[in-house]
């Protein structure tokens, strides 16, 4: 039977995925189907990549896929064997550092009451907002589930003036993401 020796994820740039895997042996294996899933339950083949069918050798595979945007995404191997039998992989959690989190746009800017943000990727999760004033006093702090690219704060209240933000993606990013703001 083949027998997968390692397997491996990591993202190559903002939604592009390599995966790695090395079976040592393969003995009449057809190939690998890869599949992958937003919540680690309901499975979905993006790809398939041929075996060498025999082999007492290390053998190295590598996959590309794009358009994986979430914060997460889970990935398996469905090993399928040239007579139709299978077996699945471990399953990979591959999650999004926080340092990937930009702010892509943030409008209007000057603002009135309230500022748009867009996000450079999809957000499941709750954010920390905190506006902090020319002082780096804390005069606002304000958390909201953000679920997708879309989020609004709300400025009302606030004196005109400049005002630093800084966005937190949730309870384990102590860093953030900043940006400068103006209040008319």
């Amino acid at each position: 039977q083949t027998t997968l020796t390692a397997f491996s994820a990591q993202f190559d740039s903002y939604e592009e995925v390599i995966l790695n895997w090395t079976t040592e042996p393969e003995y009449q294996n057809q190939g690998f189907e890869v599949e992958t899933s937003e919540n680690g339950r309901d499975w979905t083949s993006v790809g398939f990549t041929e075996g060498v069918i025999n082999s007492i050798d290390p053998v190295d595979y590598e996959a590309m896929y794009d358009n994986f945007k979430l914060p997460i995404h889970y990935f398996r191997l469905k090993v399928i064997s040239l007579d139709g039998s299978f077996f699945y992989s471990n399953v990979l959690a591959l999650k999004r550092d926080n340092e990937d989190i930009d702010v892509y746009q943030m409008f209007p800017n000057p603002v009135l009451n309230e500022v748009n943000l867009s996000f450079n990727t999809t957000i499941d999760e709750v954010v920390t907002f905190e506006v902090f004033n020319a002082a780096g006093q804390l005069v606002r702090s304000q958390e909201q589930q953000i679920n997708g690219v879309l989020g609004t704060l709300d400025l009302k209240g606030l004196a005109p003036a400049v005002y630093m933000i800084r966005m937190r993606f949730g309870a384990d990013d102590k860093k953030g993401i900043t940006r400068k703001i103006i209040k008319y």
